[in-house]
């Protein structure tokens, strides 16, 4: 997927985002279609973590190379985080 709007400012969402694979861009509206581009993230980083927590889309992503974008529903999060905690715990 190229090119592909993954999330949009403002909007209302349920869910984040790990990257797998290719190159994310983030950016917010300025005036009009006016773009401002703040970052670009790459594998292993993570993006609508805001949404999760009940809050809009502060900024939209697309994605600028194929990619590979990897979902998390805000009901599934707890318990991946769950099995993250006792993983360390017994470590």
């Amino acid at each position: 997927m190229r090119d592909v709007p993954l999330v949009r400012e403002g909007d209302w969402g349920s869910r984040m985002f790990v990257i797998r694979s290719g190159t994310l861009v983030v950016s917010k509206g300025v005036s009009g279609h006016v773009e401002n581009v703040l970052v670009h993230m790459k594998r292993g980083e993570f993006f609508g973590e805001m949404s999760v927590s009940r809050r809009r889309r502060s900024a939209s992503v697309r994605a600028l190379t194929d990619s590979v974008v990897l979902t998390l529903d805000r009901e599934a999060i707890p318990s991946c985080w769950r099995r993250t905690v006792t993983r360390r715990s017994a470590s």
